[in-house]
Protein backbone atom coordinates (compact mmCIF):
# COMPACT_ATOMS: atom_id res chain seq x y z
CA UNK A 1 0.00 0.00 0.00
CA UNK A 2 1.17 3.48 -1.12
CA UNK A 3 1.40 6.35 1.27
CA UNK A 4 1.24 9.77 0.12
CA UNK A 5 2.35 13.32 2.23
CA UNK A 6 2.94 16.80 1.35
CA UNK A 7 3.95 19.44 3.70
CA UNK A 8 5.31 23.61 3.01
CA UNK A 9 8.47 21.91 2.46
CA UNK A 10 7.36 18.74 -0.45
CA UNK A 11 6.29 15.82 -0.41
CA UNK A 12 6.98 11.87 0.44
CA UNK A 13 5.44 8.67 -1.50
CA UNK A 14 6.02 5.68 0.57
CA UNK A 15 5.53 2.71 -1.85
CA UNK A 16 6.06 0.02 0.82
CA UNK A 17 8.14 -1.75 -1.92
CA UNK A 18 11.62 -2.95 -0.87
CA UNK A 19 13.12 -1.72 -4.38
CA UNK A 20 11.59 1.32 -4.83
CA UNK A 21 11.68 2.61 -0.77
CA UNK A 22 10.38 6.35 -0.67
CA UNK A 23 10.10 9.18 -3.14
CA UNK A 24 10.90 12.23 -1.84
CA UNK A 25 10.43 15.92 -3.12
CA UNK A 26 11.94 18.85 -1.90
CA UNK A 27 10.49 22.16 -2.98
CA UNK A 28 12.96 24.13 -1.92
CA UNK A 29 15.26 22.26 -5.08
CA UNK A 30 12.94 23.45 -7.71
CA UNK A 31 10.81 26.62 -8.01
CA UNK A 32 6.83 26.37 -8.11
CA UNK A 33 6.83 27.45 -11.76
CA UNK A 34 9.03 23.81 -12.43
CA UNK A 35 6.67 21.67 -10.05
CA UNK A 36 3.64 21.38 -12.35
CA UNK A 37 3.75 17.77 -14.52
CA UNK A 38 4.84 15.98 -11.33
CA UNK A 39 1.81 13.50 -11.17
CA UNK A 40 1.90 13.46 -15.05
CA UNK A 41 5.57 12.17 -14.93
CA UNK A 42 4.39 9.72 -12.19
CA UNK A 43 1.78 8.39 -14.38
CA UNK A 44 3.45 7.94 -17.29
CA UNK A 45 6.57 5.67 -15.22
CA UNK A 46 4.17 3.75 -13.47
CA UNK A 47 1.97 2.84 -16.99
CA UNK A 48 5.84 1.95 -18.54
CA UNK A 49 6.56 0.14 -15.40
CA UNK A 50 2.94 -1.86 -16.04
CA UNK A 51 3.17 -2.49 -19.98
CA UNK A 52 7.08 -3.13 -19.74
CA UNK A 53 6.57 -5.67 -16.77
CA UNK A 54 3.30 -7.24 -18.74
CA UNK A 55 5.15 -7.75 -21.79
CA UNK A 56 8.60 -8.93 -20.73
CA UNK A 57 6.36 -11.51 -18.43
CA UNK A 58 4.73 -12.70 -21.81
CA UNK A 59 7.96 -13.03 -23.21
CA UNK A 60 9.26 -15.09 -20.66
CA UNK A 61 6.88 -17.35 -20.67
CA UNK A 62 7.19 -18.03 -24.34
CA UNK A 63 10.90 -18.31 -23.45
CA UNK A 64 11.75 -15.93 -25.79
CA UNK A 65 15.46 -14.48 -24.68
CA UNK A 66 15.15 -10.82 -23.86
CA UNK A 67 17.73 -8.23 -23.32
CA UNK A 68 15.90 -4.70 -23.45
CA UNK A 69 12.55 -3.43 -23.37
CA UNK A 70 11.73 0.29 -24.18
CA UNK A 71 9.23 2.34 -24.26
CA UNK A 72 7.82 6.19 -23.84
CA UNK A 73 5.02 7.66 -22.39
CA UNK A 74 3.16 11.05 -22.62
CA UNK A 75 0.29 12.09 -20.94
CA UNK A 76 -1.90 14.36 -23.05
CA UNK A 77 -4.72 16.19 -21.60
CA UNK A 78 -7.81 16.29 -23.76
Amino acid sequence: MAEYEQTAEGFIIRTGHPLLGDIRADFSAVGPDRRRGTASALLEASCLNCWCGTLSTALLARGVEKHRVFGKARVARV
